[in-house]
């Protein structure tokens, strides 16, 4: 059994009374019975990810603290619909309620303020530049990309994981697999052979280019990533810009 393993069979026994432990409780424990924790101080943390990520466990906002998925369940099927609520969940409930009134007319003023813009501009354009408009059209800003979990290797050997990626990704050490065809990378935090990623989410692997431009792929080279729930890891994929 590895230390992994070791380490979820303790959360999993913690966690048996449905309770909310923290972390520092699992912590304990795992020393109690001899599990090692020194060469490996994010071990619990990626456990406690890993276990959250598959819909084991939930957290809030109190860092550290986690619970069986379940109870969360459980506590919104045992409420009976008819009891009183308390003076501070009336309120808390109203500043929700009025949080979500605010940001749905914000959405409805910023479609419409974009949409008179958007007339505006096409009005100036037609005025400016006095352009056959059957002939041309205006190509439209793309935030796309701003939004995908990538991994970007440049020429000289730097592997990076974008700003989205590193949210999800809480461990600085990860361990890398590559496919043999070099299409498909998988980012494993609770590998044995982890490479330490500095805090702007980069490593240095020279040869990893080297690999690369044997395969005749152009730099940077970019992997578009998601979360494969049958392997339990971040997969990327091969992501070939298309040609100008």
């Amino acid at each position: 059994m590895t230390k992994y393993d070791q380490i979820r069979k303790v959360v999993a026994k913690i966690m048996e009374d449905s309770e909310k432990h923290h972390i520092q409780e699992i912590r304990e424990e795992c020393k109690k019975i001899g599990i090692d924790l020194n060469p490996e101080r994010n071990a619990i943390s990626n456990v406690l990810f890993s276990m959250k990520k598959e819909g084991v466990l939930d957290s809030g906002e109190e860092k550290g603290v986690y619970w069986k998925a379940e109870k969360l369940k459980k506590d919104v099927q045992d409420s009976q619909p008819g009891e009183p609520e308390k003076k501070g969940q009336k309120i808390k409930k109203a500043q929700k309620e009025k949080k979500i009134e605010k940001e749905l007319f914000s959405d409805i003023n910023r479609v419409n303020t974009g949409q008179k813009k958007a007339q505006d501009t096409s009005s100036d354009l037609d005025r400016e530049l006095k352009l056959d408009w059957e002939k041309f059209f205006v190509l439209k800003p793309q935030n796309r990309r701003n939004q995908e979990k990538r991994i970007t290797i440049t020429k000289e050997g730097e592997l990076r994981l974008n700003s989205m990626l590193q949210k999800e990704i809480q461990s600085r050490k990860i361990e890398i697999i590559m496919s043999r065809d070099c299409r498909t990378i998988l980012l494993n935090p609770q590998g044995k052979n982890a490479h330490d990623f500095t805090k702007a989410g980069t490593i240095k692997n020279t040869d990893l280019t080297e690999l690369l431009s044997r395969l005749k792929l152009a730099f940077p080279v970019f992997y578009k990533v998601t979360w494969d729930q049958e392997m339990k890891l971040w997969k990327g994929e091969l992501d070939i810009p298309d040609k100008k």
